[in-house]
């Protein structure tokens, strides 16, 4: 994962936070949450107490897991290149089209 000091500052954001703070703090409550549940067992909910936030937040964001999921692929695309691209070529996967825009 990325810095913790980081991630402990992006759990403390102020009430107005911009779109994309709040989006990257959920994102990150994603990767915190599914590392001990997985996909199938997390939820809107547990991604929103992890980021401290209420789940009609988590909605307004995302509107559903799909959406806040591949986001938060996008972003850790983004956050460590390459990393899913030797993934992908090691298990002669085709990488979805919407995570290489």
């Amino acid at each position: 994962m990325a810095d913790p000091m980081a991630a402990n500052q992006i759990a403390h954001l102020p009430r107005k936070a911009s779109r994309e703070a709040r989006r990257l703090q959920l994102s990150e409550a994603t990767i915190e949450t599914i590392g001990p549940h997985g996909y199938a067992r997390t939820t809107l909910t547990d991604v929103a107490r992890q980021a401290g936030l209420s789940h009609g937040l988590v909605n307004f964001h995302f509107e559903t897991k799909q959406k806040l999921f591949g986001e938060t692929l996008r972003y850790l695309a983004e956050e460590y290149p390459g990393t899913g691209r030797i993934c992908w070529l090691r298990h002669r996967l085709i990488p979805p089209t919407s995570l290489t825009r």
